[in-house]
């Protein structure tokens, strides 16, 4: 899925995770874009639980999300990250 579908929401959530991980923030800095892969050491869907636990899903970005945020929009390839059921279930209504 592309992240253009995706809400500002998801979208964000998705920016915070990446931060985070492994070399993301380092090459962001660094080049501007998102390595050329990157995963997730532990899984996504548990980080993502526990950013939410924290943050909730309406969250300010921080500086360093900010670059990522700004290197996943402009990132043309396939890429994961999270999906609210509440956004999706809109986006089956929207069609």
């Amino acid at each position: 899925m592309s992240t253009n579908t995706r809400t500002i929401r998801e979208r964000k959530l998705t920016t915070a995770l990446f931060t985070h991980l492994p070399g993301v923030l380092e090459s962001v800095r660094a080049t501007g874009r998102l390595p050329p892969s990157f995963r997730s050491p532990g899984g996504g869907e548990i980080g993502l639980r526990i950013l939410i636990e924290r943050r909730g899903v309406d969250i300010e970005l921080t500086e360093d999300e900010r670059l990522v945020f700004d290197a996943i929009e402009i990132y043309d390839g396939p890429i994961g990250g999270a999906i609210l059921i509440e956004d999706a279930l809109q986006r089956q209504r929207d069609r």
